[in-house]
């Protein structure tokens, strides 16, 4: 699905979207692709099978539906992104 989008984002996007190269040209940037492949395929995926295992409905629905707010705090303290009323209520 992410190669259908990237492709389509190729031919159908603005100009600015179709001077941008699709796919990384260095090893470097396939590391990169690999490392976070790996992360999201095993270790997110596992986490959260083992968690629905572990946990209950309605802790479960808590702790999914808090994930934006974790996110935002965790944007602020480690890439300084400021969190405004806007980031709260939306855009």
């Amino acid at each position: 699905a992410g190669v259908v989008l990237l492709l389509w984002s190729k031919f159908f996007g603005g100009d600015d979207r179709r001077k941008v190269d699709v796919f990384p040209k260095s090893g470097g940037d396939w590391a990169k692709i690999a490392t976070f492949a790996f992360i999201d395929g095993t270790c997110f995926q596992g986490f959260l099978a083992e968690g629905i295992q572990r946990t209950g409905a309605g802790l479960g629905s808590i702790i999914i539906d808090s994930q934006p707010i974790s996110v935002a705090i965790l944007a602020a303290l480690f890439l300084n992104e400021k969190v405004e009323a806007k980031t709260g209520l939306g855009p």
